[in-house]
């Protein structure tokens, strides 16, 4: 499971695409499908809030969710393109 800023990003790339494809094929599918997508995902970030997160968060907070999100896109291109390869150990407590 990605983190949930990126499966965001994702799907919000994921819609347009499709809705690009459905018109250029006329194939309404993945459009449908997308966008079907992006609603659950939305429904289930909600539903999680609503149940779990309001004493934490308030609800105007959310508004600025698809914000963090993109603040976010620097940070996963440089995981993806400028990746560790090297294993680095770790320090090790000797007396536990």
């Amino acid at each position: 499971m990605p983190p949930l800023a990126l499966l965001a990003l994702a799907l919000g790339a994921e819609l347009p695409l499709a809705v690009l494809f459905s018109f250029v094929s006329s194939v309404a599918a993945p459009a449908i499908f997308a966008a079907l997508t992006c609603a659950i995902f939305f429904a289930s970030i909600v539903l999680a809030w609503s149940r779990h997160g309001r004493a934490i968060l308030p609800l105007h907070w959310l508004v600025f969710a698809p914000f963090y999100a993109v603040m976010k896109v620097p940070l996963y291109v440089k995981f993806f393109l400028d990746r560790q390869r090297d294993w680095i150990r770790g320090e090790r407590d000797l007396h536990s």
